[in-house]
């Protein structure tokens, strides 16, 4: 097991995605769902079938401003 597969399985609860993993973690997405997938492969992690809740929209991070709305500003 890699470091980051580590990491992934020290921090993961019911209902976490990769990209809150990833987030978390500062890592890409794509990476995280790599590792989880190998977990899953190796009996370490499991997957559940069902989508995990979706969280209220306050609770998302911001998003960053369009280039065009950055030039408008200065």
């Amino acid at each position: 097991m890699s470091a980051s597969q580590w990491a992934l399985l020290s921090r993961v609860n019911r209902g976490t995605t990769p990209r809150d993993l990833a987030w978390e973690l500062g890592r890409s997405v794509f990476g995280t769902t790599t590792d989880a997938h190998r977990l899953i492969l190796l009996g370490l992690l499991s997957a559940d079938s069902r989508p995990a809740d979706r969280r209220p929209a306050d609770h998302r991070p911001a998003s960053r401003p369009h280039r065009a709305d950055e030039r408008r500003q200065t």
